[in-house]
């Protein structure tokens, strides 16, 4: 099972389309954008299956978009790993809304192994 990776907003998807290309399938990554331009940049430049991008706000990729959008499959369950550095700032304030909407979508599943493993080592 491929890791999943998400970069909020990330323009053209540069990180998230390198990303996939090296990681030959063993990583599925999410960006987002709701620009025009990056998304034909996005597939002009795409170099991976592997590489996803939807086309609007990062508020729009709720349970239901993540459910009806056969594109968005790979990342139905959540992210093994999300990445936000300049998105959050470009809608508003409220960092508690935001982080409350993207939070749960964060794959608990790497806490869970390092909980255990530090667990065994003592």
């Amino acid at each position: 099972m491929p890791a999943t990776f998400y970069s909020l907003g990330a323009g053209a998807g540069t990180l998230a389309r390198a990303l996939a290309r090296l990681g030959d399938g063993r990583l599925e990554t999410l960006c987002c954008s709701p620009t025009d331009g990056n998304r034909t940049c996005f597939f002009a430049k795409r170099g991976s299956e592997h590489a996803h991008f939807y086309h609007g706000p990062f508020f729009e990729l709720d349970a239901e978009r993540y459910a009806a959008d056969e594109d968005l499959q790979p990342f139905r369950d959540g992210f093994d790993i999300l990445l936000e550095d300049t998105t959050f700032q470009m809608y508003n304030r409220d960092r508690e809304a935001q982080l409350a909407f993207i939070a749960p979508r964060i794959l608990k599943r790497w806490f869970a192994h390092s909980s255990a493993k530090d667990r065994t080592s003592e």
